[in-house]
């Protein structure tokens, strides 16, 4: 007989042990977090579910941040449905790290707010610190260093006395880094004094992980100041702390920072081969997210440096292993070092070595600035085509590119989704009567009534012309009536009076569930764009379910 009182307990304290061992020892806090998701499932314990998902994401975050960030939604899913939203706080933290990763700064900066706000309205000091850290790092990723120290202050502020020490000791070592960079051309002492004391400070509590952050900024410090004496010696200092380092983790840490001083202080033969360890070390430490990034850089010095064999493999390691986690744009870049490597050799029987080095160092220059030239349009390009440039909404291609995953998750976990297709009515008869320009701005206002209704991961788009689909995520057709009824009732009450007077203004739509039977999301669509034509006949400003794939009247 099962022990449910017993099983509880046990996930409970799984989970506690994994939140704590996230950051410090991810892969160990991921076999907890597994073990507690199981049990919690064994027994149908959803908040203990709910909380091996948030661990589970966080860490994931070095490994697959695609994974981590469906894995942190599915959490806040579960939080919400308990009506425990005071637990969604943390969990948002790795998807503010895959917005980061994906240089969606907004969305990130608005994630870590929705985090504060939660927050600060039950007094969690110990999330408070750990986000307002991130909004300092997220201000010296954009250059803004006074707000970046007033951020660090603050986190370090409500982090003290044990509440949170990792955000705390990160916090100190980050606002010693920001004096460092103000005092490359000035008095370096006040700098100086403060790291010698965190030493002390970080010494004391054993925090391996807080002593290897103020190591690399004493080492980077010192590179930039251009000390490189001083370099040795900080490099000396931390090769002797790194003896009590057991995580792999820290010692790439320490070896990236080593890799950077040695390439700020001109030294670039060896910075290579420290880049080098340092991939080996992520690798080793399966630190898949930052060893794609280190081969990236490895292969872009060692292109630099004339060594396109090295490069172009290291690039092939990037493609595979970015492909590995669904994020890879690195094939022109590998295409471009495969040619420049045979240009090299045709200029080689051309041109003396004084030409050819100077036409490498020439076409470095032109190629670096094309590829963020090309980065900057793929931006905008991919932008632009998920986007309706009328109304601001994502358009048909981004709204079937989201159902067919809708579709995929369906198949493999049996979770619904259904879709409502909503139609203007008499919307030729507004444009005839009032203009385009009307008519556009009715558009827009029903996009703007329509989304501010909707959750955060449903998608609400235009299907072209006045026909606009909501895909209801992980929602059965009651849910989506439930949507639907409040749209309704919204739309009913939307301000047209100032753009179409003595005129009322409404829509028609047509709800639609998933179902066995369907082969493909455009299955979906078409029994709620059949749906929507009986809410049409039926006289407009209503909506029709197809339900067991027979039209019912609403």
């Amino acid at each position: 007989m099962l022990d449910y009182s017993s099983t509880l307990l046990e996930a409970d304290s799984l989970n506690e042990r994994a939140y704590a061992l996230r950051l410090s020892n991810p892969q160990l806090a991921k076999s907890l977090a597994e073990q507690a998701r199981d049990k919690s499932l064994h027994i149908d314990y959803p908040y203990g579910h709910a909380c091996a998902l948030r661990s589970l994401a966080a860490a994931s975050v070095e490994q697959s941040l695609t994974n981590a960030f469906a894995l942190a939604v599915h959490a806040i899913e579960i939080f919400a449905t308990l009506g425990k939203r005071e637990e969604t706080s943390s969990a948002l933290m790795p998807i503010f790290c895959y917005f980061v990763q994906n240089d969606r700064f907004d969305r990130a900066r608005s994630t870590l707010e929705e985090a504060l706000t939660i927050s600060e309205s039950i007094n969690d000091k110990h999330s408070m610190s750990l986000i307002y850290y991130n909004f300092g790092w997220l201000a010296c990723k954009e250059g803004e260093s006074e707000r970046a120290r007033e951020f660090f202050e603050k986190s370090i502020e409500l982090g003290s006395h044990g509440v949170n020490d990792w955000s705390y000791w990160r916090s100190r070592t980050r606002l010693i880094g920001l004096l460092a960079e103000r005092a490359k051309e000035g008095d370096e002492s006040e700098w100086q004094k403060a790291i010698e004391l965190l030493f002390v400070d970080v010494s004391a509590t054993g925090n391996l992980l807080a002593l290897s952050e103020v190591l690399c900024v004493h080492i980077d410090a010192c590179a930039r100041a251009g000390r490189r004496a001083e370099v040795i010696a900080a490099v000396r200092r931390a090769r002797q702390r790194t003896e009590l380092f057991k995580d792999e983790s820290c010692r790439a840490k320490l070896m990236y920072a080593h890799a950077n001083a040695l390439l700020l202080i001109g030294d670039e033969k060896r910075y290579i081969s420290r880049l080098r360890r340092t991939a080996t070390a992520l690798e080793k430490a399966n630190l898949k997210v930052r060893l794609g990034k280190m081969l990236f850089q490895l292969a872009i010095a060692e292109q630099k440096a004339g060594l396109f064999d090295q490069s172009a493999n290291h690039f092939r390691q990037h493609i595979e292993l970015q492909r590995h986690l669904q994020a890879s744009d690195a094939e022109y870049r590998l295409n471009e070092v495969i040619h420049e490597a045979l240009a090299k050799h045709l200029r080689g029987q051309l041109d003396s070595a004084v030409s050819k080095s100077d036409q490498l160092i020439e076409m470095n220059e032109r190629l670096q600035f094309s590829l963020e030239q090309q980065t900057l349009l793929q931006r905008e390009l991919t932008r632009i085509a998920s986007t309706d440039e009328l109304t601001g909404a994502v358009n048909r291609r981004q709204i079937v590119n989201d159902g067919l995953l809708e579709m995929e998750r369906y198949r493999h976990t049996g979770s619904p989704f259904s879709v409502t297709v909503i139609d203007v009515d008499h919307f030729k008869s507004i444009n005839d009567s009032f203009g385009h320009a009307t008519g556009d701005e009715v558009l827009r206002r029903l996009t703007k009534c329509c989304q501010a209704l909707l959750r955060r991961f449903d998608v609400f788009g235009r299907l072209g012309g006045e026909e606009f689909c909501i895909v209801h995520h992980d929602t059965d057709l009651h849910g989506a009536q439930m949507a639907v009824k409040r749209v309704m009732d919204a739309v009913g009450k939307m301000f047209t009076a100032d753009i179409l007077p003595d005129r009322e203004f409404s829509v028609s739509m047509g709800v639609a569930e998933v179902h066995e039977a369907d082969a493909s999301f455009y299955d979906v669509l078409h029994h709620a764009d059949m749906a929507l034509f009986e809410a049409k006949r039926a006289g407009r400003n209503t909506y029709r379910l197809a339900q067991s794939r027979t039209l019912e009247a609403a």
